[in-house]
């Protein structure tokens, strides 16, 4: 007889990090309960928490929010970061104006970028709007701008940036959060929330190790 666990899982704008800490996650729960049927969704911040109070879904990762309906368990604390391209011979020239690669409508990391260059009194310009984050590296890979994410699930063609060396400002951090609705959890949801934990903690030092290292050679590339 199978089982049916209904998971889900939210990133960000849920989408950076599908490529590689969803399947090895999900993978791994797979491999331990062949038996078991899995449904997961990926989406928006919004979407993601509306469908777990709503009781659609059993349970989200997402960006942390204020969801009174919901339990959250706080799982890790990650910096937003801004991204250039990997390659130094299509960066952008960072002139009078800073030239951003953004969502085509209001995201966190959208406002972050634009509340801190307000604050920094640093002019700004939207050079390229997207629907979705594949869009975004497109731009930025092609030297279109740069942008804010964190560094959990940047692809291979983008980098963060040293703010400092780039005298851009300072941008806040992140909280990655485990959603559910109120109530008993099971067996197998626990054992799939703490796979999740377990390649958060994984990807979040693999990152910092990585950008560390893209940064150092972006940094000599640029000058």
């Amino acid at each position: 007889m199978t089982c049916a666990l209904r998971a889900w899982c939210a990133w960000a704008s849920t989408h950076d990090f599908c490529e590689e800490l969803l399947p090895r996650a999900l993978g791994r729960f797979a491999r331990a309960h062949p038996r078991v049927r899995l449904q997961t969704r990926v989406g928006r911040n919004a979407q993601l928490l509306r469908a777990v109070t709503d009781g659609d879904l059993d349970f989200a990762l997402a960006w942390g929010e204020q969801v009174p309906a919901l339990r959250k368990e706080v799982i890790a604390k990650v910096p937003m970061a801004w991204v250039g391209p990997a390659l130094p011979e299509v960066f952008p020239q960072l002139g009078t104006e800073v030239p951003l690669v953004v969502y085509e409508d209001a995201c966190r990391f959208r406002t972050a970028a634009v509340t801190a260059l307000d604050k920094a009194r640093i002019p700004w310009v939207v050079t390229m709007t997207s629907p979705n984050l594949s869009g975004l590296w497109a731009g930025v890979s092609a030297g279109l701008g740069v942008s804010v994410r964190t560094p959990l699930g940047l692809p291979r063609t983008v980098c963060c940036l040293n703010r400092l060396e780039w005298k851009l400002p300072a941008l806040p951090a992140l909280t990655l959060a485990l959603y559910q609705r109120a109530g008993p959890v099971s067996d197998l949801h626990a054992q799939l929330q703490q796979m999740f934990r377990e390649e958060i903690q994984l990807a979040v030092e693999a990152s910092s190790q990585r950008n560390t290292a893209l940064q150092r050679q972006a940094s000599r590339s640029y000058r």
